[in-house]
């Protein structure tokens, strides 16, 4: 069962999403990978941080892209309910990320569209990649192909990164059908897919379209299209996806997934 940790383990108030102590703690659990979101700085730094504004989890509002590195490290990150330390914990950079990865595990790496330097992160990441010789087997680059610009942008980076996984990111509410999906994917020549969702959209999606989850895995791998689901945090609906053939789920609560597997092996499950 491949299990990555979205925005590292911050589940139980380990500590705040996308920090360094959040991903180590992932790491720590000994699953298959981690998902971070980079964006890059007004000074072309790649910080890993999601939102295009600082002021749902640190002690000041900025606006990343429009910042530079020095601003940003100055910020406390404290949560969305400012309940971390100030001082404690900052926004990483991604090359301190990078450090982390123990010798046999992923990163999932997610590609932010915000401000007028998107444009340049693709070869700024790609430099950084290589300086750090980190192996193309560890790494999986995932972006939103929402609109026209956004699949250009994640259709590039297949092209600069052609010894990387690179997985579009869907959404279960705005797919028609599985055919689009792949449409797409194959489109822009990636190496699988990565589809969002809630429990609760996955559950209407299979009702609505009348049909069975593992008949909608394996039109995908006709196409060698490996499925990553994100981010799913019920243990038996990931059960559900990874006997039908899901190849990742990338989690919010990457422990109580660990968990509740180990125990369904050790128990014969």
């Amino acid at each position: 069962m491949k299990i990555v940790a979205h925005r590292g383990n911050h589940d139980h108030n380990f500590a705040p999403e996308n920090t360094i102590e959040a991903i180590n703690h992932a790491w720590a659990l000994n699953i298959y990978g981690v998902e971070v979101d980079v964006q890059l700085t007004s000074d072309m730094q790649i910080v890993v941080f999601h939102d295009c504004q600082t002021g749902r989890l640190t002690d000041c509002n900025l606006s990343v892209c429009n910042s530079k590195l020095e601003e940003l490290r100055k910020l406390s990150v404290v949560g969305e309910d400012r309940k971390y330390p100030p001082f404690k914990y900052k926004i990483p950079l991604l090359k301190e990320v990078l450090l982390t990865i123990p010798q046999d595990r992923v990163l999932f790496i997610e590609i932010k569209h915000h401000g007028n330097c998107e444009d340049k992160i693709i070869d700024i990441l790609y430099n950084l990649l290589e300086q750090y010789n980190i192996s193309s087997k560890q790494i999986v680059l995932i972006g939103f192909i929402n609109n026209c610009a956004e699949f250009a942008k994640m259709k590039k980076v297949k092209e600069k990164f052609k010894s990387y996984r690179v997985f579009p990111i869907f959404n279960f509410i705005n797919i028609n059908n599985s055919e689009e999906i792949i449409e797409k994917a194959v489109l822009m020549e990636a190496d699988g897919v990565s589809i969002g969702s809630s429990y609760i959209e996955i559950f209407n999606y299979f009702i609505e379209k009348h049909e069975p989850v593992k008949n909608f895995m394996e039109k995908f791998y006709r196409y060698d299209l490996p499925v990553n689901v994100w981010a799913l945090d019920d243990p038996v609906m990931a059960g559900i996806l990874f006997a039908a053939g899901v190849s990742t789920i990338t989690t919010n609560k990457p422990e109580l997934l660990s968990a509740h597997f180990k125990s369904n092996l050790l128990n014969g499950a």
